[in-house]
């Protein structure tokens, strides 16, 4: 299991775009990817059960990657929240 921390730089926060684009990438990988924003969470692949997180501007989310695929799936993590987020 890895932990990824980020804090979101976007004005908009985690809205439709970027959640639709996180459930793509999150798909393509052999493993469990669930976003956490304070006590809440979802599984990163449903776009709208991440959209209603109403992640916003500023927060810090943890992004944990579990599964055979970890270590590719963080690098991408890494890239895509770097990119859009």
């Amino acid at each position: 299991m890895k932990k990824l921390y980020h804090r979101i730089k976007d004005p908009l926060g985690l809205h439709a775009r970027p959640a639709a684009k996180l459930a793509e990438l999150a798909r393509s990988y052999a493993c469990r990817i669930t976003i956490h924003s304070e006590d809440r969470s979802a599984v990163a692949t449903r776009i709208v059960d991440v959209i209603e997180l109403g992640i916003r501007h500023g927060e810090q989310i943890c992004i944990i990657v579990n599964g055979e695929q970890e270590e590719t799936a963080c690098q991408a993590l890494i890239d895509f929240c770097q990119k859009y987020l």
